[in-house]
């Protein structure tokens, strides 16, 4: 008798921990499996609203005057319906650029949920050059933009600072221009120069030989810039000897024995 009851006082024990084993199992999973599922539901919803709810419906192109807005949405790769977070504005830049030469940068700006602007800057201060008659227009970084018969009609297009270079191996619009290896220096000379606030007061340059670089600025003010060394520093001291008169001077400035310098100025304001 009494070991009928310790069997089944025993095994009600044992029934009892494996209840309670199963009921602490049970908790266990549900306090992962609940916050797992809510969580996997978040994702969920926030990969269908951005796949759904953030596309473009709405697509604006402003700042350009050399090309139309139909041209540059036509070309610049974004459809609409297009997700917002899928656009890439390296993408978009290089693809322009490519097309339209005067295009300078492209800004792609997103105004959530469904509407992008691309805020075009185009090239402002552009340079020529004459090659066998004809007139080639180039920017700061030796892309070729346009190509005309004579210096008129490049000029009634833009007003340039006309450049006289080494004769460059190929010169392709709207590709860059080709220069010979000894040549190289003039793709940086021209990123100096047009960095420089300097070259608001540029009206020709004599980069041909650059062991004696030339140019004129204001109103007739000849700078020898002499070798092509220090030139940041050398376009910086032209800047601060003409000072706030720079369009209106005449006179020499001689920089070819730097940092020695000679000049010789006088505001003209006839």
């Amino acid at each position: 008798m009494n070991r009928s009851e310790q069997q089944i006082g025993k095994g009600s024990d044992d029934n009892l921990r494996r209840f309670r084993q199963r009921r602490e199992r049970q908790r266990f999973w549900r306090k992962i499996l609940i916050p797992a599922a809510a969580g996997l539901l978040l994702v969920l919803l926030t990969v269908l609203i951005l796949a759904f709810g953030f596309v473009v419906r709405k697509l604006e192109v402003v700042g350009s005057e050399r090309y139309t807005a139909e041209e540059i949405l036509e070309e610049c790769g974004i459809e609409y319906g297009d997700n917002l977070f899928s656009l890439s504005q390296k993408d978009v830049e290089e693809r322009l650029k490519e097309v339209f030469p005067y295009i300078k940068s492209v800004d792609l700006k997103r105004d959530y949920p469904s509407s992008v602007t691309l805020e075009i800057t185009e090239e402002y201060t552009t340079f020529c050059y004459e090659a066998e008659g004809e007139y080639f227009l180039f920017n700061h970084s030796l892309r070729l933009l346009e190509k005309f018969d004579s210096l008129e009609a490049l000029t009634a297009v833009r007003p340039s600072i006309y450049v006289k270079i080494p004769l460059p191996k190929s010169c392709i619009v709207p590709q860059y221009i080709q220069m010979r290896p000894e040549d190289a220096y003039l793709t940086e000379l021209i990123g100096q120069l047009s960095s420089s606030s300097l070259v608001n007061y540029v009206t020709s340059c004599d980069f041909s030989d650059k062991f004696m670089l030339k140019m004129m600025c204001g109103k007739g003010v000849e700078v020898v810039l002499g070798d092509y060394t220090r030139m940041e520093e050398k376009f910086a001291a032209v800047l601060r000897l003409l000072g706030d008169n720079g369009e209106s001077m005449t006179g020499r400035i001689d920089l070819s024995d730097y940092p020695r310098c000679f000049y010789d100025l006088d505001p003209d304001y006839s």
